[in-house]
């Protein structure tokens, strides 16, 4: 239709990708966000503003009237432009998705949660610096998040 990486995410997809998250009043980016199904679901959950990036001409038309249009390639985009954000919320081309998930991690603000769907084989296989950077870095997290809830339940008891 657009491009051979034109994916839309259903709705059954970025709800189980936000399950749990508030919107209402929250600052979101979309960096692919091609036609704006994301966009849309923030828009309907009360997000106080939603920024978008999409490189296809035709997108952006749609993106426009949706959401606050900051650039056509997210991988040119400044962590100044962001810094007020709350989340990062993406379905990224999944030929690239580490460089995109990464380029997220760089310019995200302090506090800021990043929300990535993308295909198991880009973290599981790790052929590439950026792919392996990327596991090191979910590694990270999970370990991170794993250790506080560790020492909230020992508060606990």
């Amino acid at each position: 239709m657009f491009n051979p990486e034109f994916y839309p995410t259903p709705a059954e997809v970025i709800q189980i990708m936000l399950q749990g998250e508030t919107i209402e009043n929250k600052t979101f980016l979309e960096p692919s966000a091609g036609k704006g199904d994301i966009v849309d679901y923030l828009n309907e959950y009360q997000a106080k503003n939603v920024l978008t990036c999409e490189i296809n001409n035709d997108l952006q038309l749609i993106l426009k009237s949706k959401s606050q249009f900051i650039g056509d390639n997210f991988l040119n985009i400044k962590s100044e432009q962001i810094s007020h954000i709350d989340y990062i919320v993406m379905n990224p081309p999944f030929s690239n998705a580490e460089t995109h998930i990464l380029h997220a991690f760089e310019i995200a603000p302090k506090g800021c949660k990043i929300i990535a769907l993308c295909n198991a084989e880009t973290i599981l296989n790790t052929h590439s610096i950026n792919r392996k950077q990327l596991k090191t870095i979910i590694e990270a997290y999970i370990k991170k998040h794993s250790e506080l809830e560790k020492d909230v339940k020992s508060l606990e008891t």
